[in-house]
């Protein structure tokens, strides 16, 4: 059985392999009024990958992701 990574484990693994957030949600609650977020990395090739999620899991990438950025 595989197990499948939550978009924070996905996130640090990006991180970890030279990846640079680019972008983040502009707020954690979509326009619907419920919790979503989405990050873009980008690796030193150029690529662009896309993270998003959903309900608590959003809040806490979204958590993640702005107290990366704000670090730099």
């Amino acid at each position: 059985m595989v197990e499948i990574a939550d978009s924070l484990d996905r996130l640090r693994t990006l991180l970890r392999l030279g990846g640079t957030i680019t972008q983040i949600s502009e707020s954690p609650i979509a326009s619907n009024g419920l919790p979503y977020c989405y990050v873009e990395i980008t690796d030193t090739e150029g690529t662009h990958y896309f993270i998003d999620a959903y309900e608590q899991e959003a809040l806490s990438l979204y958590d993640m992701a702005t107290k990366i950025m704000n670090v730099k």
